[in-house]
């Protein structure tokens, strides 16, 4: 999803089916910066690029095929792009700061999807801090606890949620989530938060 040629790769697709069931957009980068110094202009566009754009280009080429009614189109973003949460100190925000930024336009593109897919249900599901390639070199491993964002969950776990929630809709298993209208919802899923209440997104 990271160049054009994937728009037209997806609208004339011969192997997807005319009507799909479920997108799961899960494509992301991370390039780690520990300061404002070190973030650099190349690494933040890369990260837009996929982050932010790729998502609006898989729209571009599914539109045909996901706009229609029980079609759920959904973004795995992240807590760190969500601006109420940095803003609150809920979690440090002057490392990775061209991934939040990324991830806080990521949001934005969803918002932008759900406004034209107006057939779709689009989500923004922020998975948990995952154990990933991407969070490989955070010392302690499972159970390690990231300010803001609770323990480091296994992908298996983080998978089960969210089989959970897009099988029962919303709700016993979303932690935090916010309404945006009767088709747009943001899911978190982060387990050390214990009371249902508005994300800041």
């Amino acid at each position: 999803i990271g160049n054009d040629e994937c728009i037209s790769q997806l609208k004339n697709s011969q192997v997807l089916p005319e009507k799909l069931d479920i997108c799961v957009l899960n494509a992301g980068i991370l390039y780690r910066d520990i300061c404002l110094d070190e973030a650099n202009t190349k690494d933040m566009i890369d990260m837009y690029n996929v982050n932010s754009i790729g998502p609006i280009r898989v729209a571009q080429g599914l539109q045909n095929r996901i706009n229609f009614k029980n079609c759920k189109f959904l973004l795995t973003s992240s807590i760190a792009g969500s601006c109420g949460t940095a803003y609150d100190g809920k979690m440090p925000i002057d490392k990775n700061i061209g991934y939040r930024m990324s991830k806080s336009a990521a949001n934005m593109s969803g918002l932008v999807i759900n406004k034209t897919l107006v057939n779709t249900t689009v989500g923004i599901i922020h998975p948990g801090f995952v154990q990933t390639d991407m969070t490989s070199w955070m010392p302690g491993g499972l159970g390690t606890v990231l300010p803001g964002v609770g323990a480091m969950i296994s992908p298996e776990e983080s998978v089960d949620k969210m089989d959970k929630v897009l099988g029962l809709g919303l709700y016993p298993i979303c932690i935090t989530y916010l309404l945006l209208n009767s088709r747009l919802v943001i899911f978190l899923l982060t387990p050390i938060i214990q009371t249902v209440r508005p994300c800041p997104v």
